[in-house]
């Protein structure tokens, strides 16, 4: 989903030319721009969101700008989508911050993500 939005890392290098790595922008630019409007109200309320993207801009090595981060964090939530979607499991901010393990899809739901 999140190179569907256009949201993945892109590294523009040549044979002896060493470019930045930035966003592909290949992808559906509605959904690239809505995951990135939804950061904006989502930073202020969700505690998980608002974790990683502290953690992004805050850490000592590849330290991230704000707007970097924010991408990072849109993308994030296309994953977060994603997996809501597709597990048909409501979201949990314990799953979301790694603090306990995803439950196994099972057979049924697998055939309903299908459908």
């Amino acid at each position: 989903m999140v190179k569907h939005a256009g949201l993945n890392p892109s590294e523009h290098t040549s044979a002896t030319i060493s470019g930045q790595t930035r966003i592909s922008r290949r992808g559906r630019p509605g959904l690239r721009s809505a995951a990135w409007r939804a950061v904006w109200g989502a930073l202020r309320h969700n505690k998980v969101l608002l974790a990683k993207h502290a953690h992004l801009t805050g850490r000592d090595q590849n330290r991230l700008a704000d707007g970097q981060a924010r991408t990072a964090c849109a993308a994030t939530v296309l994953r977060w989508l994603w997996a809501v979607i597709t597990t048909g499991q409501m979201w949990d901010a314990r799953i979301a911050a790694g603090q306990i393990p995803a439950p196994r899809r099972t057979a049924a739901v697998t055939a309903a993500a299908a459908a």
